[in-house]
């Protein structure tokens, strides 16, 4: 596998190549004025490189002569440099034409992708993703709670179906069962202040989610107790660390749904601090 790596840092920009006979020199030598170290395969090779640089801001990689199935070849880069880490992005770069198939490979390894014709173009796309993650980084995410079985406007019998993380027009589904769904509902409700434990589970009794779903025919209902709201927050948030890795982004779950020590209480209050749209899918009559 020919292939290069690069770590750059908004500030103190390093990179790493790992394999880097195929890549021009000029592109090197552009990379180097700006102000880059460049390594060798054998460093790499020799062990992860995310304990040399830890959360790198971009991870930049030459496919230009990889072969048709990337995967094994993209698992192998996030094996060796910390690019599961939110924030870190991953572009990959060729100086060919690659085939629709390939590139869609990489995209749902998370990767971004550019064809190159020279270094400039490549120094102006890591720019490109430097300001979006700088962009990003001054505001909240976004996310989108489907309603599914609805009459226009939220009542109940309407059916929590999904949340969405919105980037960009994309959208990307967290992995939350019923009592999570239910519980990011009311927090999204009540975005402007934070609740404990107990008001979740008091407003989980409010008659929307004593009859959600009512209107498909089938209710569906979820017991939360005082006592499992914690667990159910440290679900949520592992929800959205997996669709901010997916995306690249860097954003903190912890940020995004907090918690704080209630004065005078063990218990926690609970905010989501974010953007939230809904969408209603009419009842099918």
């Amino acid at each position: 596998m020919q292939s290069e790596i690069a770590v750059l840092k908004p500030f103190t920009p390093q990179l790493l190549l790992y394999e880097v006979g195929d890549t021009a020199v000029s592109i090197k030598d552009a990379l180097t004025a700006r102000g880059v170290i460049l390594f060798g395969p054998d460093q790499l090779s020799r062990g992860h490189a995310s304990t040399m640089y830890p959360n790198p801001d971009i991870v930049l990689a030459n496919v230009t002569q990889w072969a048709e199935e990337s995967s094994k070849a993209i698992q192998f880069l996030q094996s060796r440099i910390s690019t599961g880490s939110p924030g870190t992005r991953l572009l990959c770069f060729s100086t060919m034409r690659r085939s629709p198939r390939f590139v869609l490979n990489l995209m749902e390894q998370g990767a971004r992708y550019i064809r190159i014709a020279d270094a400039s173009m490549l120094l102006e796309a890591v720019e490109l993703i430097l300001a979006e993650a700088s962009f990003e980084s001054k505001r909240v995410p976004t996310f989108r709670i489907v309603h599914r079985f609805s009459q226009g406007t939220c009542a109940p019998g309407e059916e929590v179906a999904a949340v969405e993380f919105v980037r960009f027009g994309r959208t990307l589904q967290l992995r939350l069962a019923l009592a999570e769904r239910l519980s990011f509902n009311l927090l999204a409700e009540h975005g402007r202040i934070a609740l404990d434990s107990a008001q979740i589970v008091s407003g989980l009794g409010d008659w929307f989610y004593r009859d959600h779903a009512r209107n498909s025919g089938t209710r569906q209902i979820a017991k939360v107790r005082v006592a499992t709201v914690k667990v159910i927050a440290q679900r949520i948030r592992r929800a959205m660390a997996d669709v901010f890795d997916q995306e690249g982004v860097a954003f903190n779950p912890y940020d995004v749904l907090s918690s704080v020590r209630a004065e005078g209480s063990k218990r926690a209050l609970y905010k989501l601090n974010a953007e939230v749209q809904w969408e209603h899918v009419l009842l099918q009559k």
